[in-house]
């Protein structure tokens, strides 16, 4: 198997900038096992496709905000993508940095944490060392959601609709998220223990 075979165009058009006003109206892509045939519904219609005793795992996963913006001691941008959030046993994280800098160097990070590169490895990772007792408290207070390149919307920020039906960006921090499992997956009760 190649990374080649997983290579495909995704017109620009069908990739969503924002969830859906109401998650349960999302799509739904529908593959019939039997026959090949491959069709789109909206996720409320998940249940005409479960039969009792199907398994239906939930992702309830958090995302957390690992993409921080930090300076340079010289003053220019620096970001860096955490790769893990608990330091090794010898203090050091893997993160992607952007731009690329040699070992040695600092990025300062707001709130007055930094991280000093420590080395490097032969994926493009920098091994980091960073100030912060607890990377995650730092990240939840000053970091941004990764978002992939193909999303345009900022990613410090959330969409939400407002009951006039205006959509206004909000700092992510403060906006009231939707509830994450559409209705109708509280109504579904075929998986057993």
């Amino acid at each position: 198997m190649k990374l080649s075979d997983f290579e495909y165009v995704l017109p620009p058009e069908l990739v969503a900038q924002e969830p859906a006003d109401k998650r349960d109206e999302s799509k739904l892509l529908v593959l019939n096992r039997a026959t090949g045939e491959i069709f789109h519904r909206q996720f409320k219609d998940i249940l005409e496709f479960l039969k009792p005793f199907d398994c239906l795992a939930l992702n309830r996963t958090k995302v957390i905000p690992a993409r921080i913006l930090g300076r340079k001691e010289t003053g220019g941008k620096a970001e860096v993508l955490f790769l893990e959030f608990n330091a090794g046993q010898n203090g050091l994280t893997r993160a992607l940095i952007k731009p690329f800098l040699p070992v040695g160097k600092k990025i300062i990070f707001p709130g007055g944490n930094c991280a000093v590169i420590e080395g490097k490895n032969g994926d493009g990772e920098a091994l980091i060392r960073v100030s912060a007792g607890n990377i995650i408290e730092m990240l939840e207070e000053h970091g941004i959601m990764p978002l992939p390149p193909y999303i345009k919307r900022p990613s410090h920020c959330f969409v939400i609709k407002t009951r006039s039906g205006i959509k206004r960006f909000m700092p992510a921090k403060k906006a009231r998220l939707p509830r994450l499992l559409p209705a109708c997956i509280l109504r579904l009760n075929c998986c057993r223990r």
